[in-house]
Formats: structure tokens, C-alpha cells, sequence
């Protein structure tokens, strides 16, 4: 197993000097745009310009051994010297190359060149950054297939040991056919750990930063989860995470409160709101945010592709400046229609076949027929921390001709959630909508006001009348259309020589005993699935051609199988319930009590409920929920460590343990007043929480009785007292006389160490 390791946890941090080597560290625009055509270790072809970072730039390139286009990210010469650094970076690029998953850019190769270079794979469809910063938001179905495909990424990632730590929109990538790739995986602490980047950036990286950063504590697997639901809010509704002035105030910010996510998230807002809780131990694991997404999907629409951004076609002199400065690339009107003139209506024509072409390849549902047709600049993404790209022509553009978008094609669907053995091959199934029109009424965002249009190819005028085409020849060319069908219809019924059978009736049979039903003949079998409630699970609800209609077997037998009963949403509001109050809760919603597991919680009493036993937010009408159910907290063990302490500081060990101190002071004469001396019940013994420890304390000596010193010499009663520990201090009365008295009293009961005042007798009176 590859463990993807943080040098940083390990304490080896940059000393001042170190990081202040890197403040003068910039790419050279000139030297980058010079750069095209060159080829890094006899291998690598550049061929032209993605994106600029600070000490990095990443370039398209093709890799002349394996034949293939490549992403070639190249890091400033400069940094060559600081061997420390290539180190690292090489290290962290052969640690993540092992990470193979396809959700997750793949990394071909590393070395140094004149400077340290990484080879990946390269992303055509542009990053999620780019795709919301031409406009675009994401409907929540879309947004759902992403989430899921980030959350596979980080399940498979967080099993090698690997945590990515700066995820942003900016390392979510597209391929040209529209799968999502997660970049920068076990790369981002070295790169970030490093340089020294504009504070600009450094707040753009800490927008999506978790609370336990600015707390200091080590970033694990629940940081990426928590960025992740910040990412999808975004992509959703379009409001970036808010930031402060500066990155510490954001931090600040983030773990005085938990963010708020935007209501526009619809089904997913529940899952997602668990992973942007302030405590991390609050988040769910990444295989169970994929669980609750594969549940929701089944209450939304089919969704639409992409409106990807795709990388760019080469980046200026001037656009480099810019990047390099740390600024963002805009449209350019001038060069756009320049360029576009200069190739030629034909060219023109042909890219915008391109597009369609590069669309049907996809299998996907199509989208607006002017996003294939229009040609736009675009801004893009590098594949790794490069945060701007240059401008590109549009590349996912998407045919709507020649495809049939069925909703309840069993090929696009996946296998119910019963039986799952691997989250992993499982595809979200999603809601049937009867009478949706592809493009129109499925859950597609309202175009926002900076998206594309479809210009006018031509308008006609009034002068343009006599110039039309004269009406004859289209009545001609129908009249061939009619006769050519006419005749196709004649010749097929003529050659068909196939045998009809009556459709079975197989509604209300089960779909596993289907092939009982059927008889001799082979029908071809098409499944489609659908919840209806009071149905059972595995029964054919429907089919088509209905029974006893007379149809060639050949062309199939749709049957619609039963899912079981809709799916309803399991309440929130039941943790913290009692059994008895939380069955009474899912009644309310259609749902009845299931299995009850129970677990210690620090939190809640014994016999309140803590959670659901399965990470989800909906199940099936008339299904039971398995709850867990809290035994209380956890035993506690009597700390030895109580022994020799103060009264004071072993009343405070045990009340952070969920214990109560009780003191019960003894006579020692040789321990300190104050010194526990033992525990009741005895240190390492096993005790409920918040049970009563008793401490037994030194109280010092054991008391004494003042002596009779009456009729003593001064000197015979002060060595009478000090002998018994007592202090002497004074005397009142006559020198030279008799003891009388003392203070205390002669017989008075006093702790060793008293101080002690002899009284002398008195001179008569005259």
C-alpha cells in the first residue's frame, strides 16, 4: 500500500531564510512563450502554453515515446539550486504516481531539465474554475455526478494514506468526455509548503481552507471533505466562499462557526452540510458521503453534460505578463474576431463540427445546439496550483442530432442499492420524469447573465426577396423523399419474413422468473425500473407491447420492474430522542422502527438515540430505520497519577476524566499538608463516568495536648515546649518568675508547630 506522507508532520518546516530565497522567484513570461517546440529530456514535445503559477508553468505537450498528448508542468529554473526542494517534489511525484484510480490525474513522469518538470495527464475539458467563471453553474443532478466522483477519488486516496489538503475548484478537471479528474494529489503540501506566493492567491487557496487550520492541528481525510462541500455550494450557486482580509481572519472565521451552505443544493445540502462542520470527528467518512449521493440521486432528473471550458490553444506575451503578476485573463474581443476572420468561414464551420463531433463520442445526453455551433474565447486551468489560464476556442460543444435520450433505459442505469458489495461500480439511478423534454424541462440551470449567444447567421431584408429560390424544385425533391420511403415500406414488408408472436402477459410476474414466462421463444428483454408504493420489490409493473398484441419477438419486451415503495426522507430530529420518541417520529413520515445498536457517547445519555446506523437521508415507505442508541459514556479507569499530587491538582486530573473528587484528609506526620496520599477506589481500577473518587490527603501531624508547664522556670517550660514541636514565641509577665500560665491554654488541643506564649506570675501588688 503507497502511503502518501506530509513532511510538515514530521517537523520539517523552512526556516525564514528559506522561504525568503523564493520571494524573487517569478516565471519569465518571455522565456515561456520561447518555449513552444522544445523538447525536455529528448521526450517531451511543448506545444503550447496552459496556465502560469508563480514558480511554475504548465504547458500541453506530446510525449514523442508513448505517442500520446501529455500536461507537462515546468518549475522555474531558479529552483533547480535548492536541491531540498527538488527532493521533495520528485519524492511527492513518485509517491502519487502510484495512486491509480479514475478519478484522479495521472502522473507519467518527473525529472529535472534545466528545472524540476512533471509530466500528468492532460485534462482537455478544463477545470471546474474555469467552467464557473465563464458563467456556468451546475445543476444539482450535475453537481451530484461530480461530488460522487470526488468522493470515490478521496475514499480510494484516504485507503492509501494520501490526503490531498488544498482542494480547490482549480484541481477539479475534466477529460474530454466529460469525467471528472482530481489534480495536485500528495503535490500540494510540497508546492505550498515552499514558495512564497502573493497573498492575493494565498487567500484564493484558504477559501476553501478547513477550521482545524487555523487551529494548528494536523489537516486529515475530514479536510478534504470539508473543501469538497465548499466547492459543490459554489458550483451550484454561483457565491464563492466568503473570505476576509486576510487568510488568518478567514481561518478565524471558519472555526467560530460553521459556513453556511446555499439552500440551491436541494437534496445534496444535507449530506454536504454534515461534511462542512466545524469538528472535524463530525464529518462522515468519504465512502459514506458516496452512499447518502448514490441514495439522493434517485429524487433527481437525468442530468445534462457539461458546459466545459476546455484548456486553451496557446497563451500571449501580454496574457503571460498578467498571469505571472498574478492577475486573471478576460475575453479579447480583437483577437477573438481576428483569428476567427482570418482562418475563413470554412474553418469556422469546421471547429464547430469538431465539437459536435468530439460530443457524439461522449454518449451523453446533447445540450443546446448553439453551445456546438458559437465559437468563444474561454478561460481555462492548469492541471496543477496554476490559478489562470489563457483563452481557448470552445471545445464542448454538443450535437443534438441523432441521439435518443431515454430516462428509463436500464443501459444507463445501475443496479439497486441492495446487495451493495463495492460503492465503487455502483452509477447513481436517477428519477423517472414522465413527459420531460430533453433540454427543456430537466433540471438544467437558468443561463446566467455572462453565458454565451447564438448569433444571427442571417437576417433576411426586403431586398432579399427576389434572390430566394424559386418554389418548384423543393416540391420536386419531396415528392422524391415520399416515393423513396414508399418504396423502402414495399420492399421491407415484402422480404419480412419473420414469425409474429402474441406478447405474454408477464405483469405481476417476477422479473427473475421472467424466462419461465416466455415460452420457447427468445424475446430481447429491456428493464426499466420504477418505485410505486405498495408494490413489491423485483414485480413487473408494466409492459410493452401489452399481452396478447401480435409483434415480432425481435424487436423486444420492455417490462418496468418495481423498486418498492418511494423514497421518503428519514427526520433529522431525532437524535437526542428516546427509542420510544424517535419511532414515534418516523411514523410521521411513513417509516417504521428497525434494528437498534448500541455505542458509548460522551455527549448523550444512555438510552437516547445517536444516529442512523446506515449513512443515508432517504429510504423506501414502510422500510425500518436501524438507529444507533447511546449507552452512555464510556468507562473511566482511576488514574495513578493522582498520588503525590496536591489536593488541588488531582481534583483537577479527575474532573477532565468525568470523575468527582471527594477529600478525606488523615494524620501523616511525614507527607506535606495537602499531599493526596491514595484514591478510593485504588488507582487502575475500572468506574462508571462521573462517579465519586475519594481522595485521601495528608492533613499533617497528628495534634497534640499543650502541656502543664505551671511552676517551671522560663527555660525548663520553653524546652518543655519546643520538645513537643511546638514554637515558643513570647512571654508576659516578670522576668525571673515562675510559669502561670500559657497561651494556648495548659490542656488545649494544637497542631505541631503552634506558636506558643508562656505567661510569667506577677509581682504583688503594693
Amino acid at each position: 500500500m503507497a502511503v502518501v506522507t506530509d513532511r510538515r508532520r514530521n517537523g520539517e518546516r523552512h526556516s525564514r531564510d528559506d522561504v525568503a530565497k523564493y520571494d524573487n522567484y517569478v516565471m519569465d513570461p518571455t522565456a515561456l512563450t520561447e518555449m513552444v517546440d522544445r523538447v525536455f529530456d529528448d521526450r517531451y514535445r511543448i506545444e503550447s502554453l496552459v496556465g502560469v503559477g508563480h514558480i511554475s508553468a504548465v504547458f500541453s505537450a506530446f510525449d514523442q515515446a508513448e505517442d500520446r498528448s501529455v500536461a507537462l508542468k515546468v518549475f522555474d529554473a531558479g529552483l533547480a539550486g535548492d536541491e531540498g526542494f527538488v527532493e521533495r517534489l520528485l519524492e511527492a511525484a513518485e509517491l502519487a504516481s502510484v495512486l491509480n484510480h479514475p478519478n484522479i490525474v495521472e502522473i507519467y513522469d518527473w525529472g529535472v531539465d534545466g528545472g524540476p518538470y512533471i509530466v500528468s495527464e492532460l485534462c482537455e475539458g478544463g477545470s471546474l474554475a474555469a467552467l464557473l467563471e465563464e458563467g456556468n453553474r451546475l445543476a444539482t443532478s450535475q453537481a451530484l455526478v461530480v461530488t460522487l466522483a470526488c468522493a470515490r477519488a478521496m475514499n480510494y486516496g484516504h485507503e492509501q494514506g494520501a490526503i490531498h489538503g488544498n482542494l480547490t475548484p482549480r484541481n477539479l478537471l475534466f477529460t474530454s468526455d466529460q469525467q471528472v479528474r482530481i489534480s495536485d494529489y500528495g503535490l500540494a503540501n510540497v508546492i505550498l509548503d515552499v514558495p512564497k506566493a502573493p497573498e492575493s492567491r494565498a487567500l484564493e487557496s484558504v477559501r476553501y481552507a478547513s477550521p482545524e487550520q487555523e487551529r494548528g492541528r494536523l489537516v486529515n481525510e475530514s479536510s478534504d471533505l470539508y473543501s469538497l462541500a465548499l466547492i459543490v455550494s459554489e458550483a451550484v450557486s454561483g457565491n464563492a466562499p466568503h473570505i476576509a482580509e486576510t487568510v488568518m481572519g478567514t481561518l478565524m472565521e471558519r472555526a467560530e462557526s460553521a459556513v453556511n451552505l446555499d439552500p440551491a443544493l436541494g437534496v445534496l445540502l444535507s449530506p454536504l452540510e454534515r461534511c462542512a462542520r466545524v469538528e472535524p470527528e463530525e464529518r462522515p467518512e468519504a465512502e459514506e458521503l458516496a452512499i447518502s449521493l448514490l441514495a439522493a440521486a434517485e429524487s433527481l432528473p437525468q442530468p445534462l453534460p457539461l458546459p466545459l471550458a476546455g484548456i486553451s490553444n496557446g497563451t500571449s506575451l501580454v496574457n503571460a505578463l498578467l498571469l505571472v503578476a498574478g492577475g486573471v485573463i478576460g475575453p479579447i474581443a480583437d483577437e477573438g474576431i481576428s483569428s476567427a476572420s482570418d482562418r475563413g468561414d470554412d474553418q469556422v464551420e469546421d471547429g464547430a463540427e469538431s465539437a459536435k463531433h468530439m460530443a457524439g463520442l461522449s454518449g451523453l445526453a446533447p445540450a443546446a445546439q448553439d453551445i456546438a455551433d458559437s465559437e468563444k474565447l474561454r478561460s481555462s486551468e492548469a492541471e496543477f496550483d496554476v490559478p489562470t489560464v489563457g483563452n481557448s476556442a470552445g471545445v464542448a460543444g454538443f450535437d443534438t442530432s441523432g441521439h435518443e435520450f431515454d430516462r428509463l433505459n436500464t443501459d444507463a442505469m445501475a443496479p439497486a442499492l441492495e446487495g451493495l458489495v463495492n460503492f465503487e461500480e455502483v452509477e447513481p439511478v436517477f428519477a423517472e420524469i414522465p413527459g420531460a423534454a430533453v433540454g427543456t424541462e430537466l433540471d438544467v440551470p437558468e443561463p446566467a447573465p455572462t453565458g454565451r449567444s447564438t448569433a444571427v447567421a442571417y437576417e433576411e431584408l426586403e431586398d432579399d426577396a427576389e434572390d430566394r429560390l424559386p418554389w418548384w424544385p423543393l416540391v420536386a425533391l419531396a415528392m422524391l423523399v415520399v416515393g423513396a420511403v414508399a418504396a423502402g415500406m414495399y420492399f421491407f414488408v415484402l422480404t419480412d419474413s419473420s414469425e409474429l408472436s402474441a406478447a405474454p402477459n408477464v405483469i405481476g410476474a417476477q422479473y427473475d422468473d421472467l424466462g419461465d414466462r416466455l415460452g420457447e421463444r427468445n424475446w430481447d428483454i429491456i428493464r426499466l425500473e420504477a418505485r410505486v408504493d405498495g408494490t413489491v420489490v423485483g414485480s413487473i409493473l408494466s409492459q410493452d407491447p401489452s399481452p396478447g398484441e401480435e409483434v415480432d419477438p425481435a424487436q423486444g419486451l420492455t417490462v418496468t420492474v418495481s423498486l418498492g415503495n418511494q423514497m421518503v426522507e428519514i427526520p433529522g430530529d431525532i437524535v437526542g430522542l428516546t427509542v420510544e420518541q424517535a419511532e414515534s417520529r418516523l411514523g410521521t413520515v411513513g417509516l417504521v422502527l428497525g434494528r437498534l445498536s448500541q455505542e458509548n457517547s460522551e455527549a448523550l445519555a444512555a438510552g437516547l438515540v445517536v444516529g442512523l446506523d446506515e449513512p443515508t437521508t432517504q429510504m423506501p415507505a414502510g422500510e425500518g430505520v436501524d438507529l444507533r442508541v447511546s449507552a452512555g459514556a464510556e468507562d473511566r479507569i482511576v488514574p495513578g497519577q493522582v498520588v503525590g499530587l496536591t489536593i488541588g491538582d488531582a481534583t483537577s486530573l479527575l474532573v477532565g476524566l468525568r470523575l468527582q473528587a471527594v477529600e478525606e484528609p488523615v494524620f501523616d506526620p511525614e507527607a506535606p499538608i495537602g499531599t493526596v496520599l491514595a484514591s478510593i477506589p485504588p488507582a487502575g481500577q475500572i468506574v462508571l463516568a462521573d462517579s465519586v473518587v475519594t481522595l485521601v490527603v495528608s492533613a499533617g501531624p497528628t495534634p497534640i495536648e499543650m502541656p502543664d508547664i505551671i511552676g517551671l522556670q522560663l527555660n525548663e517550660a520553653i524546652d518543655v515546649v519546643e520538645g513537643l514541636g511546638l514554637i515558643f514565641i513570647d512571654t508576659t509577665g516578670t522576668p525571673g518568675k515562675e510559669v502561670i500560665g500559657a497561651l494556648p491554654p495548659i490542656g488545649a488541643i494544637v497542631d505541631v508547630g503552634t506558636e506558643v506564649t508562656i505567661i510569667l506570675d506577677d509581682p504583688p501588688e503594693e
